[in-house]
């Protein structure tokens, strides 16, 4: 299939971007990373997702973006789907409202041998977006918030829950980075899995609340 063919069957395509390191690996990682970051590979520790050596590819067949260290991170993705002849008007960029995590981080950190999965709000290893604001906002010496700025992403600690937890998510500083970064390529927007986990929109950190006033 070649450019021109390709981009005739896209409506829009929505450019998950969500699981860049998915809880279940030996070593934590960022879930939904704009950019990389040293020593941050999906499932892996000690890896690079900079690598210059490593150049992105999309499979023609299925439109899957693939790498020799994994799925990459979100302008990777982009990247990949442009230089393949999709128009940027037919893309959305999307964003997670839910943490990926880990237990037994020790010491805790993005790019640190895992051990495990911890309960989250509904099922082992994932956390609900609002269920994560919550823990910050109520008990912000025991859910401590970190920055990567090299990937654009945020992480929580947890050092005294669970065997030591980490938590890579999404919040309204990543967020504003992602959406800066669409509307610099064109991009149709945004879309984000799923509204369920968000908080209430009239709440200032709801994550559809601050996508709607950028793109408005």
């Amino acid at each position: 299939m070649n450019r021109l063919s390709a981009a005739a069957f896209f409506v829009w395509g929505g450019l998950a971007c969500l699981g860049g390191c998915g809880s279940g690996g030996d070593g934590t990682g960022p879930a939904a990373n704009l950019s990389s970051s040293d020593g941050q590979v999906a499932g892996k520790v000690g890896g690079s997702f900079a690598d210059p050596t490593v150049q992105p590819r999309l499979q023609a067949s299925n439109f899957q973006v693939t790498s020799d260290w994994g799925s990459g991170y979100g302008a990777t993705s982009v990247e990949a789907y442009l230089a393949a002849g999709v128009p940027a008007s037919k893309l959305l960029l999307g964003i997670p409202s839910y943490g990926r995590a880990w237990k037994n981080v020790v010491p805790p950190g993005i790019g640190k041998a895992a051990g495990g999965l911890p309960q989250g709000t509904f099922e082992a290893g994932v956390f609900d977006y609002k269920d994560l604001m919550a823990k910050l906002r109520s008990t912000p010496g025991v859910w401590i918030r970190q920055w990567d700025a090299a990937a654009q992403a945020v992480w929580i600690s947890a050092p005294t829950v669970q065997g030591s937890v980490v938590v890579s998510y999404e919040d309204a500083q990543s967020l504003q980075g992602k959406l800066r970064y669409l509307s610099s390529k064109g991009l149709a927007g945004a879309m984000l899995w799923d509204l369920s986990s968000d908080l209430a929109p009239t709440d200032p950190d709801s994550l559809v609340g601050i996508a709607r006033r950028f793109l408005r």
